[in-house]
């Protein structure tokens, strides 16, 4: 008797196919998909399409963009149905008719069919709006649900976000609780979701973990300690989006009074990242202090090629954001055997003790400074932190892919 026929899995990708950004979120989208696409065949990407109310494969700019930075290569479109025909535009017809045709054509070249008992996985953020909308078309075609709880930042740490913000993320997170299966980045995570859940007394969907890798796609695992040269530059990575709780203000203060304490340390700060808000204080501010200062630069965002070159590139990286829903960027920096500065607090305080770290109080910018002084200054430290980074066990994305899939099939057999 021949073996039934693997499930198939859909993967919501709506925001992801739609931008160039790499966050966090989007990081986790593309390398997932990426995964599925090399170990389960049965995978398609899809896409809301908000005109045609359906799910719909990802039309080639789509594709495209999912494809940057180690994402998905296979993606190819079976109908691109953004670019009706160019004959439809040269019908003798009146224009609000051939309007009519067009829509018509996109609908009918919009139609997937979705196997039934397959999964719908729903790894980044979306408004609670299409969240129900997903559910909903999900519930229609008889498909499970399976969302990727990130975190509640909007909802622990309102003076963080704006009103509106974080009433979108209420209603997403309300709406997520109704899919039948939901998988927490980390074990912090799982245990945010359980109290959500149980505070709203909102939905009952089963809940479990997956927590997140820590590979560079792309780039192998360093497994050589380096040495750290005080005579010679040294240099100090930060990569995170300009974003008022990844903490750059702090950090930014504590390495300017370590030059104004050491003028002639060699020590560099280079910031990777883009423009959480451009219109922010704060994106203004590090413009200022990267004219003030020659030792600080910002690259802001980069392809992962030139990520993995920083990596490679600099001595040790800072982390200093406040609250996290994981912290890939630790993760990475251990990767390519980069000790770590970053909080004690929190799922970041949880990685840091694994090893490669050292964890400080990241709201007072002493403890900042005192950290990077520890790393720079005390004998045989830095090397007792880069050895820790190398020997500790990170998950690739192909085993997140592949833990991910075993959940599902698990929980929901």
């Amino acid at each position: 008797m021949s073996e039934s026929r693997e499930k198939d899995i859909y993967v919501a990708v709506t925001h992801t196919s739609h931008t160039l950004d790499n966050t966090g979120i989007q990081r986790v989208t593309r390398c997932l998909c990426r995964a599925l696409e090399l170990h389960h065949p049965a995978s398609t990407c899809v896409s809301w399409n908000e005109s045609l109310e359906t799910l719909t494969p990802l039309d080639t700019a789509q594709a495209q963009r999912m494809a940057q930075y180690y994402g998905p290569q296979n993606t190819d479109p079976r109908t691109d149905v953004s670019v009706a025909p160019e004959w439809i535009a040269h019908l003798p017809i009146p224009r609000i008719y051939r309007r009519k045709v067009r829509e018509s054509w996109r609908r009918r070249n919009a139609h997937f069919k979705f196997r039934k008992e397959a999964y719908l996985v729903i790894p980044e953020w979306v408004t609670g709006e299409q969240m129900w909308e997903l559910i909903h078309f999900a519930q229609k075609k008889k498909l499970r649900t399976v969302a990727i709880f990130h975190d509640a930042i909007a909802i622990d740490y309102p003076d963080l976000v704006s009103s509106k913000y974080r009433q979108y993320h209420l209603e997403y997170l309300l709406a997520m609780t109704h899919c039948d299966l939901v998988l927490a980045n980390s074990d912090d995570s799982f245990r945010r979701f359980q109290r959500f859940v149980k505070e709203n007394e909102a939905g009952n969907p089963l809940i479990d973990t997956v927590e997140l890798a820590g590979e560079i796609p792309g780039t192998p695992r360093n497994s050589i300690p380096q040495i750290m040269d005080t005579e010679h530059t040294m240099r100090a990575l930060c990569v995170g989006s300009l974003d008022p709780r990844k903490n750059h203000r702090r950090l930014i203060e504590a390495f300017e009074k370590i030059w104004k304490a050491h003028p002639d340390l060699p020590l560099e700060l280079v910031l990777v990242g883009g423009q959480y808000d451009s219109t922010n204080d704060l994106s203004r501010w590090v413009e200022t202090k990267v004219h003030e200062h020659k030792r600080l630069v910002w690259m802001g965002r980069v392809s992962d090629d030139v990520l993995a070159e920083q990596y490679a590139n600099c001595n040790f990286t800072c982390f200093p954001s406040l609250v996290e829903g994981f912290g890939i960027p630790l993760l990475e920096s251990l990767w390519k055997g980069r000790p770590c500065l970053c909080s004690n607090d929190g799922v970041v305080g949880d990685l840091a003790k694994l090893g490669g770290c050292v964890s400080c109080d990241v709201t007072q910018v002493s403890s900042i400074r005192e950290a990077i002084e520890g790393i720079i200054f005390q004998k045989g430290h830095y090397q007792d932190l880069v050895e820790q980074a190398v020997a500790r066990p990170i998950k690739t994305w192909q085993e997140y892919g592949s833990e991910f899939v075993e959940k599902m099939k698990l929980r929901l057999p």
